[in-house]
């Protein structure tokens, strides 16, 4: 491992409907591996959820082209709260809430190379 960045965010709705947070970051590029985690969990009532994704990343490809690829959000089956991109430039991710409050952590991990 080369190094790595981490950054811990939060969101909080106490209402039925979904409240929905993003963030990014963006570094030159690099080999990465990106990973959400639940930290903690605070349910305002019995119907309560949180939800984490990773939604979009841009990255150079192997000419140096810029690409970008986007992903479903936090509430789809198919989320993605891990990825490992070479060359990544910028990724964004979200939390949903509702009825809750979330505490989450990414981690991003820098390689000489990951598939």
């Amino acid at each position: 491992m080369n190094g790595m960045h981490y950054e811990q965010h939060w969101a909080h709705n106490p209402n039925d409907d979904w409240y929905s947070a993003s963030w990014h970051f963006e570094l030159p590029p690099s080999n990465t591996i990106v990973q959400l985690s639940l930290g903690s969990y605070d349910e305002d009532d019995d119907q309560g959820m949180a939800d984490l994704a990773i939604t979009h990343v841009e990255f150079l490809d192997d000419q140096g082209q810029s690409q970008q690829q986007d992903f479903p959000i936090a509430v789809n089956y198919s989320a993605r709260q891990a990825i490992s991109v070479n060359g990544l430039t910028r990724v964004d991710w979200q939390a949903i809430v509702s009825n809750s409050f979330a505490r989450l952590l990414v981690n991003l991990f820098f390689w000489d190379s990951v598939n």
